[in-house]
Formats: C-alpha cells, sequence, structure tokens
C-alpha cells in the first residue's frame, strides 16, 4: 500500500504538469484550481502517511529509510511544482485567477483516497486478519482440549528478524484466557491471514498441567514442577484435556523438573536418608495426583547458595528408582 500512495503522488506532479501546461495554453482559471488543489493534497497527504508510517510496526528500519526517503522528495518535488506554478501564473498578467470549489473538490479527493491507502485499508485488512486468525484459534483449541471457554483477550503482530535492518511480519501472538487456567496463556501463529494460520507455539497445555499440579503439590511441599510439553505431538481432534499417561503416549511430555529452591521448609541438605525418603514421598504424591501408570523419568534439582545437587528419579509402575550425580542408585517400592 506505500508503493501505491507514492504512485498517487507521482500521478498528482504529472497532474500538475498538465495543468500548468493547460493553464498557460488557455488561460482558464479552471487549470489553477486544479493546480493548486493538487498541489495542496499532496503536501497533506505527505504529511498524513508519514505520521502513519512512523506508527507502523510492520516497517522494518529499512523499509522505514525507504518511506522517509521518497516522502522527503516529494516534498521535494510538489515545492518545486508549487514554485513553477507561481512563476507561470505571473507571466499571465492579464488574467485574474480566483480559487473556487474546484480546489477545494481535487485537495479533498487526493486526500481521502490517499487516507484510505495509508489509513483505512491497512486498519480494515489487520482488523479483518487478526478477527480471521482468533476464530482459527479458537477453533483450534476448542477442536484440541475440548470447550473450555477458550477467550482472546490480545492479538499482535509476531515478527522475525534479520538483523537490525530487516523484519517480517510471519504472524500473531495471541493471550488467550480459559476457565481451567487461572494464567492467560500464549499462542503464536504462523502466517498473516486466518486461511493460512499455522500454530507455531501452543502454551495451553503445558501451563495447565503446571499450575494445576503445581497448586496440588503447594498444599504439601514448597517447591516448583515444571513438565516441558510439546503440543505438537497431541492430535489436532483430541477433544478434551488429555492426562498424563495420554501425553506420554503421544510423546508430548519432553522433560519433567522438580525444583526446590533455597527454603527454610527443605532440611535434607545434610541428611541422606531423610532426602531420599523426601524423594520417595514426593515422588508417590506426583504419582497419585496424575495418576501415572506408565514409565516416567523425572529430574529433581536443589537450588542453593553452597549445597546444590540433583536426582534422576525414575518412575515404572510402583518402583522408583533414584540416581545420584555420583551414580549411586537408591531404589523404593511405592505401593
Amino acid at each position: 500500500m506505500k508503493g501505491l500512495f507514492f504512485l498517487v503522488c507521482a500521478l498528482g506532479v504529472i497532474l500538475q504538469i498538465v495543468s500548468i501546461g493547460k493553464l498557460k495554453k488557455s488561460k482558464d482559471s479552471k487549470y489553477w484550481n486544479m493546480f493548486v488543489g493538487t498541489n495542496a493534497a499532496i503536501f497533506i497527504s505527505v504529511a498524513i502517511a508519514y505520521l502513519a508510517f512512523m506508527e507502523d510496526d510492520t516497517l522494518d528500519l529499512g523499509g522505514a529509510l525507504v518511506c522517509m526517503f521518497f516522502s522527503a522528495l516529494t516534498i521535494v518535488v510538489n515545492v518545486i511544482m508549487l514554485i513553477i506554478g507561481l512563476v507561470q501564473k505571473k507571466k499571465v498578467k492579464y488574467y485574474y485567477f480566483k480559487l473556487n470549489r474546484l480546489a477545494v473538490f481535487v485537495a479533498t479527493a487526493i486526500v481521502a483516497l490517499n487516507v484510505a491507502i495509508v489509513l483505512v485499508i491497512p486498519f480494515v485488512a489487520s482488523k479483518t486478519a487478526k478477527h480471521s486468525v482468533s476464530h482459527a484459534v479458537e477453533e483450534y483449541l476448542s477442536d484440541k482440549y475440548g470447550d473450555h471457554h477458550f477467550k482472546i483477550l490480545e492479538i499482535e503482530n509476531d515478527y522475525s528478524y534479520n538483523g537490525i535492518v530487516q523484519k517480517y511480519h510471519t504472524g500473531y501472538e495471541l493471550t488467550v484466557s480459559s476457565d481451567v487456567t487461572k494464567e492467560d496463556f500464549t499462542i503464536r501463529t504462523y502466517g498473516t491471514s486466518g486461511r493460512n494460520t499455522e500454530i507455531a507455539t501452543d502454551e495451553f497445555m503445558g501451563n495447565y498441567l503446571n499450575q494445576t499440579t503445581n497448586e496440588y503439590l503447594a498444599t504439601k511441599y514448597h517447591l516448583e514442577f515444571d513438565a516441558w510439553v510439546r503440543p505438537g505431538q497431541i492430535p489436532k481432534d483430541c477433544g478434551h484435556i488429555p492426562s498424563f499417561d495420554e501425553l506420554l503416549e503421544f510423546g508430548a511430555i519432553d522433560k519433567v523438573y522438580v525444583i526446590v529452591k533455597l527454603t527454610d521448609e527443605y532440611n535434607y541438605d545434610a541428611d541422606l536418608d531423610g532426602r531420599m525418603q523426601f524423594l520417595r514421598g514426593l515422588t508417590k504424591d506426583i504419582q497419585d495426583y496424575l495418576k501415572i501408570t506408565k514409565d516416567v523419568t523425572m529430574e529433581f534439582q536443589r537450588w542453593a547458595n553452597r549445597n546444590s545437587y540433583s536426582y534422576e528419579l525414575e518412575l515404572s509402575g510402583n518402583s522408583l528408582k533414584i540416581t545420584g550425580e555420583d551414580k549411586k542408585v537408591y531404589e523404593f517400592d511405592l505401593k
């Protein structure tokens, strides 16, 4: 649309040249009005367009510099045309030229056309695309996870970058709420219209799983459960929120971390036996809450100023194998 705007400006310059030529030959006042209206319209249009370009977040640095250059060039050319027009008018000594409605009509028509090109059409196109993408995302979420009153709270353009000069509008970032998550989550899409929308990032399942599990564990533990979910592995027509076992079946669980940070509620840094019993009880609680029947490996991490360590927790049925960084193995029955 920016190229079309500058094409209209170029046509406006041509119209001014034609008007001056006609004025010189016929000395008809209407050509002076056409010239003045066109000249004024281009000044106004460039000013409006420049402000629009500066507010356009789809413009990268290179595009902004190009728009600034052509805006400045258009102004310079228009000033030259104004000077030529005034000189030509002065040469027609015996005629009095009065501005009338024609000048106002020409100026209004050109400004309106340019406003439509740089403001109205892009605005409508953007709104239409965002509405289409929002609808596509809501359908995707409902088909995949069931009806949980998914609502698009915000949608913004998403970009990819090539250095600091170039950026490309590649899709959208949507903030979404549901009736099963306390915190909003993010969906990112590829494609700039609803027809070619593809889901690039889907944070719903990860957010839901971690939020609900942490709420349960918080009644007994002071730690953070952090499962990394690969939503692309979940069937698009699943139709419900999958259980943890289903996520394992789908291959949608990448990694699972259980992280304990520095807190007075954890007192097993110097008590190895107590630490093992803590890990046994913790794993059993996670297994019971998530109804895990399939094999899964989790990593327990203890973050402290001077005493940090981690364990690999291998859960298989009712058997738990804990492997430390020193490769020592501790086995427990969770029955």
